[in-house]
């Protein structure tokens, strides 16, 4: 993982590689998708903070479709995390803050 000197709200953004491809994402944001009927679920949500690094957040959501926006310390190895994320009953997705455009 490298670097970039480019911020993106006060967060570093970084660049690794990504289910195939080479990726610039928000240093310390991921975006996890909840299962219904989890979404409504405080209990799952804490559930969620058991699995992350210490110091970690849910910043924001879940919103209508059950994302909500996780904050980590920005020396977290975010595919690592996203891995054990994936593993969780509650999730339907985690991927992380990424910068990219879908073209």
């Amino acid at each position: 993982m490298s670097q970039s000197s480019t911020d993106f709200k006060g967060h570093p953004v970084r660049q690794t590689s990504y289910n195939g491809r080479t990726v610039r994402y928000v240093a310390g944001q991921l975006l996890v998708k909840l299962k219904a009927p989890y979404r409504e679920n405080d209990e799952a949500q804490a559930r969620i903070l058991k699995v992350l690094p210490e110091d970690s957040s849910i910043q924001s959501g879940p919103n209508k479709l059950g994302w909500v926006v996780i904050h980590l310390p920005d020396n977290a190895d975010v595919i690592e995390i996203i891995t054990r994320l994936r593993t969780q009953k509650e999730v339907e997705s985690a991927e992380p803050h990424l910068l990219e455009s879908a073209l």
